[in-house]
């Protein structure tokens, strides 16, 4: 509505401008509209009364909602700084104004309101630049390396498994270290890692008793009292005597007895032949007791008694050795005697011929709990193994861990560990 301001407050107000293309006289809604209307502020200069928008939202303003209508007000007249202030704030505003999706009325649907209308724009507007961008012309994919166009389309579905699977491990390695300690701690070392040094230095360490020229040396678990043919590099504590001799201030150790690898405690040692000799007679007439604690998986019943079984060598499966060769597997298992006077209850099976030794075995539980017992043994014979299958092959209350006689015909499968000594250890 330019032409009002110029006709209204152009410099020369007797000078009336018409818009071309139409009538002079205003339209039926103006006809109220004062023909002239007095300005008590200084006149405007030509630059100034090009851009009189607030005039028109003044005298002209109209709601979109409801059907064109004219408010005629009194102009009141202001001063020069509240016009200047309000010509900048409507510029302002103008400037700012963002330009925003069309919202025409045909988009617009039946009992829906523009605002509804409008994110419906936004939303089509959005899905419409994400199919261009994913869905590509087949004709341009030719060229293309197959492997790399399909492994373009397999790319979100391998992204999700991957954090999937990192998601799942995250959690139990959370719930892992909240419910399980590491098992490391209740290990015992592990002597295949140490040097020359580190043997000599650990089993210096363990000397308990040096005098009267006997040795006592608590023997380290995992160390076995010789060595082998197959195995000459390994530690061993034979191999190691003359050293430990040297460290003692000794010129030979001897050894009188032997522990197995997997036991640990005291060996005497013998620093002269003569001792030696002493010794061993000692030990066949039962004047030192050896006396041996053990951890049961289960509990013995009856909680004491004497097991009384000779123990011999017997077959238990074929093996491929390291050539290729299938041989036969050999470990120590019960030989009963049926043919025993002392036998008065199994009469319907006979006696192995095989080769057997004598071996009996005095037990007593000393305390239990959760599964597993804190039992008490004293070997009357000396035959190897011989505990360890007493408890595991007759009693069915192998020692924890030992899963070469935890089952009468099978081999190094893993034990089967009673539920409660796990809870208690809190391990998995």
């Amino acid at each position: 509505l330019n032409f009002i301001d110029e006709q209204y407050l152009a410099p020369s107000s007797k000078e009336s401008l018409a818009v071309p293309g139409s009538s002079p006289s205003l339209t039926p809604e103006f006809e109220n509209v004062p023909e002239k209307v007095a300005v008590k502020s200084p006149p405007l200069n030509a630059e100034e009364y090009k851009d009189q928008n607030f005039i028109d939202d003044q005298y002209f303003n109209v709601s979109p909602s409801t059907p064109k209508q004219v408010e005629v007000n009194d102009f009141e007249p202001k001063n020069q700084n509240e016009t200047n202030k309000e010509n900048m704030r409507k510029e302002k505003n103008f400037k700012n104004v963002e330009k925003k999706p069309d919202r025409s009325s045909a988009q617009v649907r039946k009992g829906e309101s523009s605002a509804l209308a409008y994110v419906r724009t936004l939303r089509k507007q959005a899905s419409t630049e994400q199919s261009e961008a994913q869905f590509k012309d087949p004709v341009l994919e030719i060229g293309r390396n197959i492997t790399s166009r399909m492994t373009e389309a397999n790319l979100p579905a391998m992204i999700a498994a991957k954090k999937k699977k990192s998601d799942d491990m995250n959690e139990d390695v959370e719930l892992s270290s909240k419910l399980h300690q590491n098992i490391e701690k209740y290990c015992p070392p592990n002597l295949w890692k140490y040097n020359s040094a580190e043997i000599l230095e650990l089993l210096t360490s363990k000397i308990l008793y040096d005098d009267n020229e006997i040795i006592g040396l608590w023997k380290p678990y995992g160390l076995p009292m010789f060595g082998s043919a197959n195995k000459s590099n390994e530690h061993n504590l034979e191999k190691y005597l003359p050293m430990l001799a040297k460290e003692l201030g000794h010129a030979q150790l001897l050894e009188v007895h032997r522990l197995d690898a997997t036991t640990t405690g005291v060996v005497l040692l013998a620093t002269s032949e003569h001792r030696r000799k002493h010794l061993k007679q000692l030990l066949f007439e039962r004047k030192i007791v050896k006396t041996y604690v053990a951890i049961t998986n289960g509990i013995p019943r009856p909680s004491e008694g004497i097991i009384n079984i000779p123990i011999g060598e017997g077959k238990i499966g074929n093996i491929r050795n390291g050539k290729g060769e299938v041989v036969e597997r050999y470990r120590k298992t019960l030989r009963p005697d049926y043919s025993s006077k002392e036998n008065k209850i199994i009469t319907n099976k006979k006696t192995s011929k095989a080769d057997s030794s004598p071996a009996t075995t005095e037990y007593r539980v000393l305390a239990s709990n959760n599964g597993a017992s804190l039992v008490e043994v004293l070997m009357m014979s000396g035959v190897k193994h011989q505990i360890r299958v007493h408890l595991g092959l007759a009693l069915g209350t192998p020692i924890l861990g030992d899963n070469k006689y935890s089952y009468i015909d099978q081999l190094q499968k893993p034990q089967l560990v009673k539920g409660g000594i796990v809870e208690r250890l809190g391990v998995k």
